[in-house]
């Protein structure tokens, strides 16, 4: 979904993500209208949300960050529970590899890390969950440079060509044209132009 600042892409991700109610109209998930009561609700039907700030913890580390509210716990001596680190720490190490991504030490605080990095730890928390059918990403390559940006691109076809549904929320046309979709949404009204349309627009405004 593409559109200009203050278009209403991020209200609609809000929406989508049970964040935010809408005043009217329907929902449709999976051919059947859909009502969620939040976003637990949201999350439980499949659906997962990347939003802009990424929602990392800047000072924890790269598993800390995937397993926060979910870490998984070892006995001790039989009876004491403690943070099972190994299991984060390779669960963690898979995830970034199956999105192609390496990282020179997992137990790096987030804030040492590029912004590509975070960006790919984000994406891989949300495919800890096992129910992930859908990624909503708000703009994913915002505030990234070129080469950050190819690679978060890159991510995200790789997840595509593993058979994950994304939707892309963004204002770069140059980002969605692999799309084989695009909703243009213009003062929250969504229309679907024609590709070659599309693409002449972007070549006149490279010029």
């Amino acid at each position: 979904m593409v559109g200009d600042n203050g278009a209403g892409k991020s209200t609609i991700v809000k929406m989508l993500s049970g964040v935010v109610k809408p005043d009217g109209g329907q929902l449709f998930w999976q051919g059947k209208s859909f009502h969620p009561s939040g976003p637990d609700a949201v999350r439980d039907a499949g659906i997962e949300t990347m939003f802009q700030d990424l929602a990392l913890v800047n000072d924890v580390d790269a598993p800390g960050n995937l397993f926060m509210g979910q870490e998984p716990m070892k006995r001790w001596l039989g009876f004491l529970p403690i943070l099972d680190r190994k299991k984060m720490r390779l669960e963690t190490e898979r995830l970034l590899d199956q999105i192609k991504i390496k990282l020179q030490s997992v137990d790096r605080p987030v804030r040492l890390m590029s912004g590509g990095q975070r960006q790919a730890i984000a994406i891989a928390r949300i495919l800890l969950s096992a129910k992930a059918q859908l990624m909503i990403m708000d703009e994913p390559t915002a505030a990234l440079g070129i080469q950050e940006q190819s690679k978060v691109l890159n991510v995200i076809r790789n997840l595509h060509a593993q058979g994950l549904s994304i939707l892309v929320i963004s204002h770069n046309l140059e980002h969605v044209f692999p799309s084989p979709t695009v909703s243009w949404l213009y003062r929250a009204v969504v229309s679907r132009p024609a590709w070659p349309q599309m693409k002449s627009a972007s070549r006149m405004s490279s010029n």
